[in-house]
């Protein structure tokens, strides 16, 4: 699929998902160019620039165990969009396509249950609350301007250049150490870089995107011991799993002020894409099995 009569702007098109995203839309012929949000939040450009549609990556990004600060969180995450949003609306942006999160619903899901779209949302830390707000400021702006608004909530993304935990646990599969971790039996939705990238490239044109929130994620969620299996099939390690009773992993966490960790590791975060499918046609084009290997990249 080509995008087509469209210039783009994209911010952290240094990042993770932002520098593979420029490779891949530039392959289909996207009239794409790069704007450096801390430069805008600094207040070193002149003037906004005229584009038809706006992908906002940039953020500042959540880190498991770090402190951060509430201000700084959302002045980046939060007041910044509503200002950049605003600029651009007022300069003729046609669509503003903003990548937030799953945290902004919650944490965890219980067995069985589902995270939609339509799920009320219940953010728990500051990063999921700023992610939340700058969603509300954007929905506002749009009911103002003729600027339409895509919100995409993603989970873990995963890909080339491992990041956070999964690089976490790819440096303890090399070290073939024991993983406790094989008696945990949760469900946990993700998203390959790949994946989530297709479907931002569809959201650019496809007419029923405006002003509405998607959830980005692969076909099916995985367990922990399959996410390991897989990590490590990807790598060359053979994972070394056994089993240890959840309740006492989630009390070592706590003793270790792990909780995030662990929390990830063993309670299910699972999300319905539904939603994302029958409004936009769309379906993950890559499957996790055949994702997980680009990680050897």
């Amino acid at each position: 699929m080509k995008i087509i009569d469209k210039k783009i702007l994209l911010t952290g098109s240094n990042g993770f998902i932002g520098s593979r995203l420029v490779t891949e839309f530039l392959r289909r012929g996207a009239n794409l160019s790069a704007f450096s949000y801390t430069d805008y939040l600094a207040k070193k450009y002149d003037k906004i620039p005229t584009i038809d549609v706006c992908i906002h990556l940039a953020g500042l990004a959540h880190a498991p165990g770090a402190s951060v600060n509430p201000s700084d969180c959302y002045e980046i995450n939060s007041e910044g969009v509503k200002r950049l949003a605003s600029e651009l609306a007022a300069n003729g942006c046609k669509r503003f396509i903003f990548l937030s999160t799953v945290k902004t619903m919650g944490e965890f899901t219980l067995p069985g249950e589902y995270f939609s779209a339509d799920t009320e949302c219940s953010p728990i830390d500051i990063y999921g609350k700023s992610k939340l707000r700058a969603e509300e400021y954007l929905f506002d702006i749009s009911r103002d301007t003729e600027m339409e608004v895509v919100v995409v909530r993603s989970p873990l993304v995963y890909g080339p250049g491992l990041k956070g935990n999964l690089q976490l646990l790819a440096k303890l599969l090399s070290l073939h150490l024991p993983l406790p971790l094989g008696s945990i039996k949760n469900s946990r939705s993700l998203v390959s870089i790949d994946n989530l990238i297709d479907l931002l490239a569809l959201c650019c044109t496809h007419p029923a995107a405006a002003n509405q929130i998607f959830l980005a994620a692969d076909e099916y969620p995985v367990s922990t011991p399959e996410l390991i299996t897989a990590l490590g099939s990807a790598i060359g390690k053979r994972p070394i799993l056994f089993g240890f009773p959840v309740p006492v992993i989630k009390f070592i966490g706590s003793l270790l002020n792990k909780q995030d960790i662990v929390q990830k590791l063993c309670d299910n975060l699972a999300l319905d894409i539904g939603k994302t499918k029958n409004l936009l046609g769309w379906s993950p084009p890559y499957q996790f099995q055949d994702a997980i290997k680009s990680l050897r990249e």
